[in-house]
């Protein structure tokens, strides 16, 4: 209900940046939680398979993203004004495979901590399910 309330008359700042869900006021006791249910779901699911996740979030509507830093970048519009990116680093010969969802620090003004963290597992769930 929040969301429906506060969407319409609320418009985001120029520098309204993405940051992980833990670094989100008041996510500390949902951290683990949403560690093991989207991140590490989705690395263990997509670990030297990349290109089935590629294929999984295009299936799914995710908009490719360019960048250098990560293997697969996509950006996914959860509700207008609530967008997810997910970053994924396949493994290789010195590191695992390693994932990370992000969202915009306004996020924060329509959906409480419980509710970004379902909106990432309900993606990852989306995903390896595909």
């Amino acid at each position: 209900s929040k969301y429906v309330l506060t969407c319409e008359y609320f418009t985001p700042d120029i520098s309204d940046k993405y940051m992980t869900f833990r670094d989100f006021k008041d996510s500390s006791p949902l951290v683990s939680y949403f560690t093991n249910q989207t991140s590490k779901t989705l690395e263990n699911s997509f670990s030297g398979n990349i290109s089935i996740l590629r294929r999984c979030c295009e299936d799914l509507g995710g908009i490719k993203q360019q960048t250098e830093s990560f293997d697969c970048s996509f950006l996914f519009q959860a509700l207008p004004r609530v967008a997810v990116v997910l970053n994924f680093n396949d493994k290789d010969e010195i590191f695992p495979a390693a994932c990370t969802m992000l969202f915009r620090k306004s996020a924060r003004q329509f959906l409480d901590m419980e509710c970004l963290a379902m909106i990432g597992t309900l993606l990852a769930g989306k995903l390896t399910r595909k």
